[in-house]
C-alpha cells in the first residue's frame, strides 16, 4: 500500500470516474486502474463497482473510505507541520555569544534590522568558545560573537567592536595612566579561557615580549576578578564594559603608547549565503556596525 494508491482511490470516489480521476492525478487510466486493483488485493475486497454507465463505491468501499481519507489527511498534516517547522527555522536567527560580548550593544545593532523584519526572531545563547565554535560548525548556531582569533578557512567574519582593557591593580599607584612595562612584575588574576579573555591577555604580553605572571587560582567570573583585585590578591585586566567600578581602573598602554584593547568579531559558517535572510543580515551588520560604533566613540571618546 502506498499514498499514490490511496490518492487514486479518493479521486475515483470523488469523481465517480476512472478516466476523470486519472486526469486529476496526472496519470494514465491503466496506471490508475492497476494501482487501485493492487490496493483492493491488499485490502481484501472491491472498493468500486464499475459498469459501462457508472462507477460507485461498494459497501466495502463505503466502509473503508473514511479510513482512507484519514490517512490522506494525516499525510497532509505531516507535510504541513514539516513545512511549518522549516519556515520557523528560517525565521529564527540563532546567535551565540561569548560572555565577554556587550549584549546591549548587540541589541542596538539588531534593533533596526528586526524593525524592518518583524517576522524574524533572534535567539541569544551564551556559552564558552569551544561550544560556540562546535555548534556553529554543526549548524546549530547561525552566527557567533567572540574575541577576534586566528582566521579559519571554513568561517567568514566581520569586525564587531573593540573596547579598552582596563587595569585593576593589587596595590594602587598614583599614576592614572600606566605603560605595560610598569605592570610587568605584577601577578595577574585570570579566568579560565572559556570566554577568550585569558588568551587575549596572554597574547598581549607575548606580543610585548613580556613574561606574564599568572596567579595559581582561577576566578569563575569577571566580578570575582574585580573583587579579588580589590582585596589585594593580585592584579587583573578587564574589558571596560565588564567593570562594576571602572573609575577605579586605569588605562595601560603598550610600548607604542596605544591603550590596551580587546577586539570582537561576528563569525559564520561559509555556505550560508543561500539563505536570503542571513545574507541580508550580514549586509546589515556590515553597514550598520561602523556607524553605530562611530556614534558611540563620538559620544564617549576613549
Amino acid at each position: 500500500m502506498n499514498l499514490s494508491q490511496l490518492q487514486y482511490a479518493k479521486a475515483v470516489a470523488d469523481t465517480k470516474s476512472f478516466s476523470r480521476a486519472a486526469e486529476i492525478c496526472f496519470v494514465t487510466q491503466p496506471t490508475l486502474s492497476n494501482a487501485i486493483f493492487q490496493l483492493e488485493e491488499e485490502l481484501g475486497g472491491k472498493l468500486f463497482s464499475r459498469t459501462t454507465r457508472k462507477v460507485s463505491l461498494t459497501d466495502f468501499g463505503e466502509f473503508m473510505l473514511p479510513y482512507l481519507e484519514n490517512l490522506l489527511t494525516a499525510q497532509a498534516n505531516l507535510l504541513k507541520q514539516a513545512k511549518s517547522y522549516q519556515k520557523t527555522e528560517e525565521m529564527m536567527f540563532r546567535l551565540g555569544l561569548s560572555p565577554l560580548i556587550n549584549t546591549a550593544l548587540l541589541s542596538n545593532i539588531i534593533e533596526p534590522f528586526q524593525t524592518k523584519h518583524p517576522e524574524l526572531t533572534f535567539v541569544f545563547t551564551e556559552m564558552n568558545l569551544l561550544d560556540l565554535q562546535n555548534q556553529l560548525y554543526d549548524g546549530k548556531l547561525d552566527f557567533i560573537f567572540v574575541p577576534i582569533s586566528a582566521p579559519s578557512t571554513s568561517l567568514d567574519s566581520l569586525p564587531f567592536y573593540n573596547e579598552e582593557l582596563l587595569y585593576i591593580e593589587k596595590e594602587p599607584k598614583t599614576d592614572s595612566r600606566l605603560m605595560i612595562d610598569d605592570i610587568s612584575a605584577e601577578t595577574f588574576l585570570m579566568v579560565p579561557n572559556e570566554c577568550g579573555l585569558a588568551n587575549t591577555t596572554r597574547e598581549i604580553f607575548l606580543k610585548e615580549n613580556i613574561k606574564l605572571k599568572e596567579y595559581a587560582g582561577k576566578a569563575l567570573s569577571y566580578q570575582m576578578l574585580e573583587t579579588w583585585a580589590t582585596l589585594g590578591i593580585g592584579s587583573t585586566l578587564l574589558p571596560k564594559s565588564k567593570l562594576s567600578a571602572p573609575q577605579r581602573a586605569k588605562i595601560v598602554c603598550d610600548k607604542k603608547g596605544s591603550p590596551l584593547r580587546i577586539y570582537y568579531e561576528m563569525r559564520w559558517k561559509k555556505g550560508i549565503i543561500h539563505n536570503l535572510n542571513l545574507k541580508e543580515f550580514i549586509k546589515h551588520f556590515k553597514t550598520i556596525v561602523p556607524a553605530i560604533i562611530e556614534g558611540i566613540h563620538t559620544k564617549n571618546p576613549s
